[in-house]
């Protein structure tokens, strides 16, 4: 690839040099060039370099030569801007990351938060059950304590019962009474009462 514009550059001069021959012999480095564009066959990329080499020496080519080029960049400042492009470009993109990164940490802390408080929230009811549900169990035993006890006294009340009605009113040996102890119960004073007129009148 080197080669080429050392080539063309060795062209050039040759050029030069055959065009300032031409000229000292009175013929026009233009005519020719257009001559010989004209007479070659087209689509060839050498007629047209080669013609132009003939006449880009005249100062009319040369003036208007010179206006289009333009300084080239040197590649000191071209790394400088494109280091320089590249650096904003990565602590864009890094800051951007930073951010995305705090949005996903304070999006994290703000549902630890929620959640928090939730289960805060959850623990005040299950304390709050388990209150009551042992407040519960201490009322079904102190009822099932209170039956008990009721249940006991109930049973002495009637043996005693029992024995007083039998003592009013002895069962007869051999005969099983249909009346309940309740019935029997309410029988006795009046029993009572007969017992103690007949003992006065024996008085």
């Amino acid at each position: 690839m080197p080669e080429r514009p050392v080539a063309n550059r060795a062209r050039g001069d040759l050029a030069a040099v055959s065009c300032v021959d031409r000229e000292a012999q009175g013929r026009d480095p233009l005519l020719e060039a257009q001559t010989m564009f004209a007479n070659k066959p087209p689509k060839k990329a050498f007629q047209f370099i080669h013609c132009w080499l003939n006449v880009r020496i005249r100062p009319k080519f040369q003036s208007v030569d010179k206006s289009h080029k333009r300084p080239r960049p040197s590649k000191s400042s071209t790394l400088s801007e494109g280091g320089v492009e590249e650096q904003e470009g990565d602590g864009s993109e890094l800051n951007n990351i930073i951010r995305n990164k705090d949005d996903e940490i304070t999006n994290l802390k703000n549902l630890v938060y929620c959640h928090s408080d939730d289960a805060e929230k959850l623990i005040k009811v299950l304390q709050d059950a388990y209150m009551q549900l042992v407040e519960c169990a201490t009322q079904i035993h102190d009822m099932a304590t209170e039956k008990e006890l009721k249940y006991k006294e109930l049973e002495e009340l009637t043996g005693a019962a029992q024995v007083a009605v039998d003592m009013v009113d002895p069962p007869k040996e051999g005969v099983i009474s249909e009346r309940m102890l309740l019935e029997r119960l309410h029988e006795a004073p009046q029993k009572i009462s007969g017992y103690i007129s007949e003992i006065t009148k024996l008085m």
